[in-house]
């Protein structure tokens, strides 16, 4: 576990450090601030790249203390059916996917709309799949495999590509898992800096028709033989950091505080509400939260159905400084809802050791990304939906078992 993880932040890591050198090389921003021409000085440019380096390491720290402990339910457990479970994803991604094809709608900048979005938006699969995996994939059949390629299917026809990483990462954790006592996993410095880098500049090949593909689905045409390699692995290096806006936020602070002001004043905690509650009873979907707002500083005609990652330390400083109701009440929902589904998860998966990696990326994407609607309301919380189906369908059962809640 440890050495995925420490994979997973080396590569974070080894992305902020690109970006925070190419900032002072070139003078601008890179990422969703590309073209911005750089206004603070290198000092500056470097104590932002330490806090944020630091609250890197941080989300390591809080996953070790969230992950001491066991939660059971007493001499009761959940037992979940894998086989059960595989059939009902199957057919929740054809369904899935036969919506996105037909309505188009859910795809990256689409406006299509539709009288069972609401349905399809608290069932979104990229919410128990992940789940799904860890629990099922070291006991894969066919199916497990099939789930596989129709998820992936079904979030490049969103326009979607994050997720591979994810994927990948997993992969990683079962090879080593099933490997532990391989030599190779021995070599020094193999998951802090040799295979971090090895990503970064193999993953440049693969990204660039990725990129090109996910784009041309966004109805955005990207000529290939513009894109160079070198052109694919700096934005592979953009996609895994936030730290060229997280500067940029900070040069223009000022202007960002202001628009955040205009605002609506809870726009954070109703932005969590927004992809959950049906346009008929939440019929003002229009207004901007921070991940949003802050860009106008920089883009005023920016995408309204655009955000970036500003990180929790830049986010909060400008929430507590434009909405402090709002702050305050948005940290409470990210504390609260980070405790409630770490517990959730451990219990569904009787303290399975895998779940633990999925709590640490929901824990490192509320640290970098910060917003609610974006790590929770659109992600993790949606899991929720589905325990109701999970029991009704018969693929998790309460049995007895005497253990003692630890």
């Amino acid at each position: 576990m440890n050495k995925t993880i420490s994979l997973y932040i080396s590569l974070y890591s080894i992305a902020l450090w690109i970006g925070f050198f190419g900032c002072i090389n070139t003078g601008f921003f890179s990422g969703d601030l590309k073209g911005v021409k750089v206004s603070l000085n290198n000092y500056e440019l470097f104590v932002i790249a330490i806090i944020y380096q630091f609250i890197i390491f941080l989300s390591f720290l809080i996953f070790l203390i969230v992950t001491r402990y066991k939660f059971t339910l007493g001499k009761y457990c959940v037992e979940i059916v894998n086989f059960k479970f595989s059939i009902l994803l199957f057919f929740i991604l054809i369904m899935h996917i036969a919506f996105v094809s037909y309505t188009g709608v859910g795809k990256v900048f689409g406006e299509n709309t539709n009288i069972f979005s609401p349905i399809f938006s608290i069932t979104a699969p990229s919410a128990i799949f992940f789940f799904y995996y860890l629990i099922v994939r070291e006991n894969a059949g066919k199916i497990f495999f099939i789930n596989v390629f129709l998820f992936v299917l079904l979030e490049l026809l969103k326009g979607w590509s994050g997720f591979l990483l994810t994927v990948f990462i997993f992969e990683i954790y079962f090879y080593i898992k099933r490997n532990s006592s391989s030599r190779l996993l021995k070599i020094p410095f193999l998951f802090s800096i040799t295979l971090p880098f090895i990503l970064l500049l193999s993953g440049g090949f693969l990204y660039k028709h990725i990129y090109i593909l996910k784009n041309d689905i966004r109805g955005i045409s990207v000529v290939s033989d513009n894109l160079e390699y070198i052109d694919a692995v700096e934005m592979l290096s953009d996609r895994l950091t936030n730290f060229s806006t997280a500067a940029g936020v900070y040069s223009r602070y000022d202007s960002v505080v202001d628009i955040a002001k205009l605002q609506n004043e809870y726009a954070e905690i109703k932005g969590f509400f927004r992809p959950l509650v049906p346009n008929f009873i939440m019929e003002n979907k229009s207004f901007s939260a921070l991940n949003n707002s802050a860009m106008l500083a920089f883009f005023p005609d920016y995408r309204d159905d655009s955000s970036v990652d500003l990180g929790f330390v830049m986010y909060y400083y400008v929430l507590f400084e434009s909405r402090v109701s709002d702050a305050f009440l948005s940290l409470f929902l990210s504390f609260f809802l980070c405790v409630v589904l770490s517990v959730i998860f451990k219990i569904l998966s009787k303290n399975n050791q895998n779940i633990n990696l999925l709590i640490f990326i929901m824990i490192f994407s509320l640290l970098y990304t910060s917003s609610n609607e974006m790590v929770f309301a659109r992600g993790n919380i949606i899991i929720l939906f589905y325990i109701p189906m999970l029991f009704l369908f018969g693929i998790a059962r309460v049995k007895i078992k005497s253990v003692a809640i630890k």
